[in-house]
């Protein structure tokens, strides 16, 4: 990691020539959720997309995130909660291998136009990959998501420059979450643990240590178990018992909730919840203690990711009331992926 004892100067965050040519922004295309966090703004969207189709009445209409339409390489798509509710093909991408896909790009574009105002912006960016698959697909990542790229956006055209991609382990964004504070300084204490970070995410979840900053390769990996399993089980529950059918990025209210709506009232789905979540709590946490046979030796445990606040208690239950909650969990990773490209642009800026 280099020396952690430069403190970014706020001249070089806010006026400074890296940031007037290039915007920071961390990027997680989750599964789930795309999550976007530069200095100024927040995107979190889902990571749908699907079919553009000319819609004859609109009642509300503009750029806000519930509507958002693309273009892409020829084709056009409606991007998110657009997409779920218009498209007549909507689809999320669940493959290892997401380099060349349309949805992995259409997300990534999308959410960099986002996040800067102007028709033609330089961006660096910070992005994070499970454990397993760091090695095998970081320099990818690097090809593929780096240079030139054009996408229009509701109508208007930009022109996006990557000039520099970043990839790390993807808890490490929550690693830098608390380690690195907002004006650039290192948090010393917390910099003396020994972190354990169980990163709950859509299709899986991953499992890390830092010990002293040192990343301990033998106590982190990728654990096939995430929350879908939690969708599936409602899914199924809802088609088979009231001839519902949904599929799974139409659940993430339902999930939250507890409940579905319906014409009569609602249909009660907390008992199927909470078993989902204690089962899959429990498959986590076994993986864990398998993989931590220093368990007692961790200092700090921190839950995060997208289901993290559906798995806090449930983990505590299993692993100890000491394990925390990261703070807003679902951008989490995002929001040190962003403090981890402000170091590194200071620690350039001044080497």
């Amino acid at each position: 990691m280099g020396s952690l004892s430069r403190k970014p100067k706020r001249e070089h965050l806010e006026g400074g020539n890296f940031m007037s040519e290039t915007k920071i922004v961390g990027v997680d295309i989750g599964y789930g959720f795309l999550k976007v966090f530069s200095e100024d703004k927040t995107v979190v969207i889902p990571s749908v997309i699907g079919n553009s189709v000319e819609l004859t009445f609109e009642f509300r209409k503009g750029s806000d995130l519930k509507h958002i339409e693309v273009e892409y390489d020829g084709t056009k798509y409606f991007v998110g909660e657009m997409a779920i509710l218009q498209s007549t093909h909507p689809y999320r991408s669940l493959s290892v291998d997401r380099t060349n896909d349309i949805v992995t790009a259409v997300m990534l574009l999308t959410g960099l136009a986002l996040v800067s105002e102007e028709k033609e912006a330089s961006f660096t960016v910070v992005t994070g990959l499970p454990v397993k698959d760091f090695t095998l697909f970081k320099q990818t990542y690097i090809n593929t998501f780096s240079g030139k790229h054009t996408i229009t956006v509701n109508g208007e055209k930009r022109t996006l420059h990557i000039k520099k991609v970043v990839v790390v382990p993807q808890p490490y964004g929550t690693f830098c979450d608390g380690l690195l504070k907002e004006d650039g300084e290192v948090d010393s204490n917390f910099a003396k643990n020994h972190v354990g970070i169980i990163d709950i995410g859509y299709k899986t979840s991953d499992i890390i240590q830092f010990d002293d900053l040192n990343y301990l390769e033998r106590f982190s990996s990728t654990s096939a178990n995430g929350i879908s399993s939690i969708y599936k089980d409602v899914s199924n529950y809802l088609s088979t018992k009231h001839s519902i059918y949904k599929e799974d990025y139409q659940l993430e209210e339902c999930v939250q909730d507890g409940y579905l709506k319906i014409r009569n009232g609602r249909i009660d789905l907390s008992e199927v919840i909470g078993e989902a979540k204690r089962s899959l709590a429990k498959k986590i946490s076994t993986e864990v203690k398998s993989l931590w046979g220093n368990l007692p030796e961790v200092e700090v445990v921190i839950v995060t990711g997208g289901g993290g606040s559906l798995l806090h208690l449930e983990l505590m239950e299993l692993l100890g009331d000491d394990v925390v909650l990261s703070p807003e969990p679902q951008i989490a990773n995002v929001r040190g992926y962003w403090r981890w490209g402000v170091y590194l642009s200071e620690a350039e800026d001044v080497s």
